[in-house]
């Protein structure tokens, strides 16, 4: 069993991570719910038009933030599994086996 302790901030930080990808989400999802789908082009419809717009924008935004958080918080994870495993093979390695 790895010994952890060394990596408790690490493990914070990506705790952390993954968190606020999962709320970044989510907010996402509550944006994008009341979205309306339909072309408006009649003229009675105008309104409608600029509130899609505004909707459109604020989800793009969230989607480049979520693919931006979501890469760092996957290649966080890498780096960390990464520096466990490391760790783990110089603890093994240099642990010496007396009979």
């Amino acid at each position: 069993m790895p010994d952890l302790s060394k990596f408790t901030v690490h493990l914070v930080i990506f705790a952390g991570l993954v968190l606020t990808t999962a709320a970044l989400a989510i907010y996402r999802l509550m944006c994008d719910r009341d979205n309306d789908y339909h072309i408006h082009a009649t003229a009675d419809e105008a309104g409608s038009v600029g509130k899609q717009d505004a909707v459109a924008h604020r989800v793009m935004a969230i989607e480049k933030w979520g693919k931006t958080l979501t890469t760092v918080t996957v290649i966080y994870f890498v780096v960390l599994v990464g520096l466990v495993l490391y760790n783990e093979w110089l603890r093994s390695s240099s642990t010496v086996m007396v009979n």
